[in-house]
């Protein structure tokens, strides 16, 4: 299973488990992160450090103990459609979960999309996305993700064995695995962008209110993709260094 497909399948299912591990943190939202380390941490100074911290840099004696109710790795997040669609009562419902403060929250119901702060639109979810749908283990959830991740890197896995003599080779072999499971995690964090923003393409309207997304949408998505042709790859990239390499090593022979 593709990452992606992993990323498409957490926005789909419900994970109803307490215990908060590594790829939960990742896609939580800043409010949840705040419940979960409270589980942890007693003191809300101290806990509130934490929400920006990557997994690997979170302590010990957090990241085996943070809990939360009810995990729903699927949240989606409210985007400007939603926002824009929505009434006042909705509006305040959402911003109340990025402030707890109901005169903060309050003070951005008339705002538009494009005028609130990263605090809001960051931190507000669409939480009942997922009602009535099927659930997974956490278990099960992370057997997935190993199949996946030892499937990517099965070709460097073969190498371990024959290289395990070679002084620093499994240094080599694991930075070389962990920049193909990081650019597969970015690749999926960029798939979920692409599927919302194809979505707002699509309800794109005119200055009368008339849709004109299937119109556009060509001409924005083929000047989307020579832009991004122009952005250089990870094999594009191994590519220069051989070639340099190669070029180096011809110097030297003259």
């Amino acid at each position: 299973m593709k990452r992606t497909d992993v990323i498409k399948k957490l926005r789909e299912m419900r994970i109803d488990e307490k215990k908060i591990g590594k790829l939960s943190w990742k896609f939580l939202p800043d409010h949840l992160k705040m419940d979960a380390l409270l589980s942890a941490i007693k003191d809300p100074d101290e806990a509130e450090q934490y929400v920006e911290f990557e997994w690997d840099d979170l302590p010990p004696a957090v990241t085996q103990n943070m809990t939360l109710e009810s995990v729903n790795e699927g949240l989606k997040s409210v985007q400007k459609r939603d926002w824009d669609k929505a009434d006042d009562d909705q509006k305040e419902e959402w911003l109340l979960q990025a402030f707890s403060d109901p005169d903060d929250a309050g003070q951005y119901i008339e705002f538009e999309w494009d005028d609130l702060p990263p605090d809001a639109t960051q931190n507000m979810t669409l939480e009942s996305v997922n009602e009535g749908k099927d659930t997974i283990s956490m278990d099960r959830l992370k057997e997935i993700i190993k199949e996946e991740v030892i499937n990517e890197t099965r070709n460097l896995d073969k190498m371990q064995s024959k290289l395990r003599t070679v002084d620093n080779a499994q240094d080599v072999l694991r930075t070389l695995r962990d920049i193909i499971s990081d650019t597969n995690t970015f690749n999926g964090q960029q798939f979920t962008k692409l599927e919302d923003i194809y979505e707002e393409i699509r309800d794109l309207k005119n200055d009368s209110g008339m849709n004109i997304g299937d119109l556009v949408s060509p001409a924005i998505l083929a000047a989307f993709k020579k832009d991004m042709a122009e952005i250089p790859t990870v094999l594009s990239m191994l590519s220069d260094l051989e070639g340099d390499r190669v070029s180096k090593y011809a110097e030297f022979g003259e």
